[in-house]
């Protein structure tokens, strides 16, 4: 005899969910535990998974079952961005206690999304309090608290940011401005953009390398925000249409942190960009940034050879100055004297004497680089080389006894050779002065507690085949690789978290150097050839590498090195 009970217990029986015993546990639970709905009971004792269960109650209540992307267009949307009203009339910890997250108020309607459309505490503690018609969707409790997490704190303090201004409070954006920074350094962002349009202006975060919305807010705080920030760079707030540059240091979570700020005057206002630099990743292992053990091995014992230059290429922000810099921690002792000249100076470590650029005082790579040779370092780090004179001084230092470390923007370690004769440098004192050349870039890593595995039948898993094969890597071909859950979880964004470097090394073997000696007469192609017969692992096959170790994903690495070369 089926057990009576409530629409939901009914539908699950019927559709054979839950067995008859199993309901009539539910019931029993329910008379110990009291107020706890059966949605709650069903998964404390693990008879359904939550996204299952919340699809069932979504199609018996006749509403709509939201992902957490949907929720997430629809709050980013400029009907449901930042919604303070709905905030106010649910507090977090009603919506906590509830599993309900406010989307908008309009037209005194109250948009709800809900956990549980059948638990009656939702319309005793809400329609019959505030008096207002609720409309409701349905997402699973995970993505409920998540979005509170995200969004609470930061709709409620701009709500009463933006009352406070209106009434002249002048405390109001200095709050706003630190709310934003501590809710950007939580989420690991690496730049603020406030991007002006028309109507109003979006603040976009990059997370993981990818800029993502956060809100749209009223266009007439942009000139007092705008004045704020000037003033804690110790810029000039009267300058609207030239472009500004500033730096200041903030204390974000108990740490200091260095941010740098760029004001650009655009057709809706000055755009503003905020760069945060946290001075920890500066500390990263070998491993930790990526190096596969081979790789990090070799690259150990170059960066301990007395005198020569190694070069790390790349494109803005693919972590140069990261990998940098965990190589220059591993050599920091008070008995080196260890220099760098910079543009800036991102990350501050102890003992090292560091220096940044300064075109006013006529404080270029070059001039700062002839003083640096005349305070006796053993070892220099050079931000970047970008013209011949500073290539010239490099070498010298390179050639006369002392460590170098630079950067310069080329596509991948082979392209370098060619770059560095186009500077200027002859391949005689390149393949003297030359220890290593190393390529990277950054790749999103999957989350590990909410990715799924690729199934070998879906075009995912073809492509990946396919490039294995191209990229020589046939055995890696048949491993289980992963997809990131596009819903994601409260531990990452969106299905990622973090990110790792793919490498690729270019050894100065003989074969090489003596290739090298005759670059002008072969082509890029045939140099690479040449470099992956010697040995080395090209980004691409660290990327395949990386997926099947189930680091990250084919389509990630897609993503960051484009069509395969």
């Amino acid at each position: 005899m089926m057990v009576k009970h409530s629409p939901l217990l009914k539908h699950l029986e019927k559709i054979k969910k839950i067995t008859e015993s199993q309901a009539k546990a539910i019931i029993d639970q329910q008379k110990i535990l009291g107020t706890y709905s059966d949605a709650e009971v069903i998964l404390a004792l693990g008879f359904m998974e939550e996204q299952e269960l919340v699809r069932n109650m979504a199609e018996i209540s006749g509403l709509k079952f939201l992902t957490f992307s949907e929720v997430e267009e629809r709050l980013l949307s400029k009907e449901f961005l930042f919604v303070p009203e709905a905030f106010h009339l649910v507090p977090s910890n009603t919506a906590r206690t509830l599993n309900i997250f406010p989307l908008s108020v309009k037209h005194n309607i109250l948009t709800l999304a809900v956990f549980d459309p059948f638990d009656s505490k939702v319309e005793m503690e809400l329609e019959e309090k505030i008096g207002i018609e609720i409309k409701r969707y349905v997402l699973t409790r995970r993505h409920i608290n998540k979005l509170i997490d995200r969004y609470y704190h930061k709709g409620l303090v701009l709500s009463d940011i933006l009352k406070r201004m209106l009434t002249g409070d002048e405390t109001a954006i200095p709050e706003m401005v630190n709310a934003i920074l501590e809710d950007a350094y939580r989420k690991r962002t690496t730049d603020i953009h406030f991007c002006p349009e028309k109507h109003g202006i979006w603040l976009r975060y990059r997370i993981d390398g990818v800029l993502q919305e956060q809100g749209f807010m009223l266009k007439s705080i942009l000139e007092p925000l705008c004045s704020r920030l000037k003033i804690m760079a110790k810029l000039d707030i009267a300058e609207t249409r030239a472009p500004q540059d500033g730096h200041l240091t903030i204390e974000l979570t108990e740490k200091n942190v260095d941010v740098r700020i760029s004001f650009l005057n655009t057709i809706h206002g000055e755009n503003i960009v905020l760069r945060l630099l946290d001075s920890a990743t500066g500390g990263l292992s070998l491993q930790d940034l990526g190096f596969n053990p081979e790789d990090a091995n070799r690259f150990g014992k170059m960066i301990k050879e007395p005198q020569g230059m190694i070069l790390i290429t790349g494109p803005t922000g693919s972590g140069k100055t990261t990998s940098l810099f965990s190589a220059i921690r591993i050599l920091n002792k008070l008995e080196r004297n260890i220099m760098t000249l910079e543009d800036p100076v991102e990350i501050r470590l102890p003992i090292i004497r560091q220096s940044q650029i300064n075109p006013k005082a006529n404080v270029t790579f070059a001039t700062g680089l002839r003083s640096i040779l005349r305070q006796d370092p053993d070892i220099i780090l050079i931000g970047e080389i970008r013209d011949h004179e500073t290539m010239e001084l490099a070498v010298r230092a390179s050639l006369t006894g002392h460590l170098v470390f630079s950067t310069l923007h080329t596509n991948n370690a082979p392209e370098t050779a060619y770059r560095l004769v186009d500077l200027g440098l002859s391949p005689t004192l390149m393949t003297s002065v030359i220890i290593s050349i190393i390529a990277q870039r950054l790749v999103r890593r999957i989350c590990s507690n909410c990715n799924f595995q690729v199934s070998e039948k879906t075009n995912t898993y073809k492509e990946y085949q396919r490039l294995c094969e191209l990229a020589n890597l046939k055995e890696l071909s048949s491993k289980p690789i992963l997809s990131p859950n596009e819903e994601g979880c409260v531990e990452c964004n969106k299905g990622y978290r973090e990110r790792i470097g793919l490498f690729e090394i270019l050894n100065m073997t003989s074969e090489i150097k003596k290739t090298i000696m005759n670059i002008t007469n072969i082509s890029p192609d045939e140099f690479r050839s040449l470099a992956l017969e010697q040995g080395m692992t090209s980004l691409w096959q660290d990327g395949l590498q990386k997926t099947a170790l189930q680091i990250t994903g084919i389509a990630e690495v897609e993503r960051v090195l484009g069509s395969f070369k």
